[in-house]
């Protein structure tokens, strides 16, 4: 993508995150446009968006490198969560309407795998979807932004060294109080 598409792009998302955090406090008692369409989660995107469309525009800049497959991985995540928080409404159309669970767009994604998959199927689906996704987020981002869990030679989570070997070190250090002050 050429640097000055980029640019407008990313300045129109976050102005569109700015958007939605002005109708996010200008709410007052009934739900804003954005709470009725995102729900509980209008909270969380309104500065996601925001924070991710001036990371768009300075992207070429700071010599990052977008990476799309990113991006799409966590759209998923984002609609499988908004579906996740309102499966389990008592009344989903009226909880949608009043800006909670997901809003409108996670009750008509977790309603159509309601109708398609009774409660239980589509709470199974929406579970897995989102670990899916959380997993494709992952394996998209660069390998430097945990260099840990991408080390090839040894287990992912494997500690450098023992438990005990921790725990001696740790026995070992010694506190020694201020200068100047009272033992």
């Amino acid at each position: 993508m050429k640097q000055r598409t980029q640019d407008t792009l990313g300045w129109l998302i976050a102005g569109a995150g700015l958007l939605l955090v002005m109708l996010l406090t200008l709410g007052g008692a009934s739900p804003t446009s954005s709470r009725w369409l995102f729900g509980w989660g209008a909270y969380v995107l309104a500065p996601a968006l925001t924070l991710s469309g001036v990371a768009l525009a300075f992207a070429s800049r700071m010599g990052w490198q977008v990476r799309w497959r990113a991006v799409v991985w966590a759209e998923l995540l984002v609609l499988a969560l908004l579906a996740a928080l309102h499966v389990g409404q008592a009344d989903p159309l009226a909880a949608a309407r009043a800006g909670n669970g997901g809003g409108v767009i996670g009750w008509a994604v977790a309603q159509l795998l309601i109708d398609l998959l009774g409660r239980l199927g589509a709470q199974i689906v929406i579970a897995l979807a989102a670990l899916g996704a959380t997993l494709g987020l992952w394996l998209a981002l660069p390998e430097t932004w945990n260099k840990a869990t991408w080390n090839r030679g040894s287990p992912a989570l494997a500690p450098k060294r023992s438990a005990g070997a921790s725990v001696s070190r740790l026995l070992s250090l010694s506190v020694r109080p201020p200068e100047g002050s009272i033992p």
